[in-house]
This record gives structure tokens, sequence and C-alpha cells, in this order.
């Protein structure tokens, strides 16, 4: 996945969002809910955020996810290889 450059335009991210807050839609993609065959993958994502799976701040009403939250939740379920 390419890193969103805020000098080329490419950071979709409204100017002064901190860069280690993702968005719903961003944690959707950097998890790839979206291309799991799930009918509401920003359903499965609430799942995670109200069972206490993944930690998340609500900043002006936005739900706003720390990048380590995200990293944490992917390295919990990671199955490492045998020897």
């Amino acid at each position: 996945m390419r890193r969103p450059n805020p000098s080329d335009g490419s950071d979709p991210r409204p100017r002064g969002v901190a860069p280690d807050l993702l968005t719903q839609e961003e944690v959707i993609r950097l998890l790839r809910l979206d291309s799991l065959g799930l009918k509401n993958p920003k359903e499965a994502l609430r799942y995670l955020r109200r069972s206490r799976q993944m930690g998340y701040a609500k900043v002006a009403s936005k739900v706003l996810i720390p990048r380590d939250e995200a990293r944490a939740y992917i390295d919990r379920d990671h199955v490492r290889p045998l020897a």
C-alpha cells in the first residue's frame, strides 16, 4: 500500500489531521475488509471497536483509529510459520 504523500496532494485526509490517526475508511482498506466479500465492512470494523479488539478515539464526532491499534490487531492475529 502506497503511503499518502501530503506534498503531492495524494493524502486524502484534511489538513491538520494527525497522520497517526486513521479514518474508518483507511482502516477498512488497511485490513482489506472491503475485499473479503463482507456485506458491510464498516459494521465489521464497528464490531472490532465495540468488542474492544481495537481502540479508537472520537474527535468532533468522527471515529479515528490510531495506526498502532490497527497494526496491533494485525500482529495479534498473525499466524507465524513453524521452524
